[in-house]
């Protein structure tokens, strides 16, 4: 997996990004809303090289219709 250039990212992105452990990108909302987002190496599905995508609230927190959230993403 290719890590991504998070300074790249963070130049159009509403909100920070930074690196997390696993090659998974990490951000907190204005709310306090703390997003980690990435791409899990899965073996369970098929044998070789399978990944799952995944966007976990990682503080368990209420999250409002957030229109900023959309607009970040570690593409």
């Amino acid at each position: 997996m290719n890590e991504l250039n998070i300074d790249r990212l963070n130049l159009t992105s509403p909100y920070t990004l930074w690196r997390t452990e696993n090659n998974s990108y990490g951000f907190r909302t204005n709310y306090g809303v703390i997003y980690r987002v990435g791409f899990y190496k899965n073996e369970l599905i098929w044998a070789d090289n399978s990944y799952e995508f995944g966007i976990n609230n990682e503080n368990h927190k209420t999250s409002p219709n957030d229109n900023k959230v959309k607009g970040t993403k570690p593409i």
